[in-house]
């Protein structure tokens, strides 16, 4: 982002293959270190699992970490054609403390 110049993300679509349990939470630790919010407005990320993939603790744990950094849910849907991976997908607007949406500058919620 600072190589171009930008300072937010109006939409961020996230499709990392599993990688989204390790990316996510080091963004959100990442800009929490900064004692700032995460610079995206909406957030859409593709959720993976399947037998043999990280348990379901690792989705449970990363859909909390989501919601108490100020990501909040307004559309999910689950799809079970991506065999042997099943995909869940959410989208998410990021909100303040007073719940409107989160701006360049907003603090932590």
């Amino acid at each position: 982002m600072s190589d171009l110049g930008h300072a937010w993300i109006d939409v961020l679509k996230m499709d990392v293959e599993g990688a989204e349990y390790k990316v996510l939470p080091a963004m959100v630790a990442h800009y929490a270190a900064l004692n700032q919010s995460v610079p995206v407005t909406q957030a859409q990320i593709e959720y993976h699992h399947s037998k043999g993939s990280p348990p379901m603790t690792d989705l449970v744990h990363t859909l909390l970490l989501m919601e108490e950094s100020g990501f909040r849910t307004f559309s999910t849907e689950y799809n079970v054609n991506g065999a042997p991976w099943n995909f869940i997908e959410y989208s998410y607007l990021n909100v303040d403390s007073a719940g409107r949406l989160a701006q360049p500058e907003t603090p932590l919620p």
